[in-house]
């Protein structure tokens, strides 16, 4: 017979599932959770409504939200952001996502948009972009107040200094959705590459398709002409995320040389030219801080 709470502590199926909760394994999952869980304001304190009911609150109502970036690199952000003293937050609150893919799948740029980020989604597959807006516009100015914007590109990026127009393969796998501009023929490790994928994937089940991919010609802007599209590009903006298949170190040059500060940088730098301790030199040189590696993705703050 239980007497008071205490005694189910002693029940031997809660014993069990206690137990099991402090595995380490259970433990480690539970972390990675609880690391993806944003919590927000979402009313000061004053007067608000909910569902049409006016009430007077004395503390601040919070949401939860969870994490959607691949390796919880949107809650780092936000969580270091917050941290920051106001008169320390010169920038923009904007991300500019090159590669943007369906905008919420390991999205680095949707969770942002949820607490209020204005966005420049860069994505030259039509498909993945449509998906994108989809997803994000209902999100955007939901206060119709006119102080988040988000803009639409559907083009590549690949550090050039014109517009042109280049051939982008579109891959067949659902899961992963991958595209690369195509430029000359597939080296020797990109063939390796994608039969290592090939047979990962068995061909087929899990997302796979036995279809070839295909390619399609798209636009490819330099950095200039992307803020041209949105109506411009402040110096000084929160987040820029770089993931451009084989072609991102030539991305960030593009931005970074043409004078563009973002407060923080989210960069992968697999399958680029340019060696990671090359690129991490020429950042320290503009006076960026490497923070964190969370995933494939290095995460770096501007100390100006």
């Amino acid at each position: 017979m239980i007497r008071d709470a205490s005694d189910f502590a002693e029940l031997p199926s809660l014993r069990f599932v206690i137990s099991a909760l402090r595995d380490p394994s259970s433990m480690a999952l539970i972390a990675s959770i609880v690391d993806r869980l944003i919590i927000r304001e979402i009313s000061s304190p004053g007067e608000t409504s909910i569902s049409d009911v006016r009430l007077d609150v004395s503390s601040p109502i919070l949401g939860i939200m969870l994490d959607v970036s691949h390796s919880g690199e949107a809650s780092y952000i936000l969580r270091r952001a917050s941290m920051r003293k106001p008169k320390e937050r010169k920038y923009e609150p904007l991300v500019v996502d090159v590669g943007a893919n369906d905008g919420v799948l390991s999205s680095n740029s949707f969770n942002l948009i949820q607490t209020g980020w204005s966005a420049i989604l860069v994505e030259p597959n039509p498909e993945l972009l449509n998906v994108a807006k989809k997803m994000t516009q209902p999100l955007v100015d939901v206060y119709r107040d006119g102080n988040q914007r988000i803009c639409y590109v559907q083009a590549a990026m690949s550090g050039g200094t014109a517009a042109s127009k280049m051939k982008l393969k579109i891959g067949t796998d659902i899961v992963s959705m991958e595209s690369s501009l195509v430029r000359g023929a597939p080296s020797q490790g990109d063939k390796k590459r994608e039969a290592h994928l090939a047979r990962l994937r068995g061909g087929g089940g899990g997302g796979s398709t036995r279809q070839r991919p295909r390619t399609i010609e798209v636009d490819v802007l330099p950095a200039q002409d992307v803020a041209t599209r949105c109506n411009g590009i402040p110096r000084r903006f929160g987040v820029l995320s770089v993931d451009a298949e084989g072609v991102g170190d030539l991305v960030l040059h593009d931005f970074l040389d043409n004078g563009y500060r973002p407060e923080f940088i989210i960069y992968e730098p697999m399958h680029n030219s340019e060696p990671w301790e090359v690129t991490l030199q020429y950042l320290e040189g503009l006076k960026y801080k490497w923070l964190q590696k969370r995933g494939w993705n290095h995460i770096l703050e501007y100390l100006e």
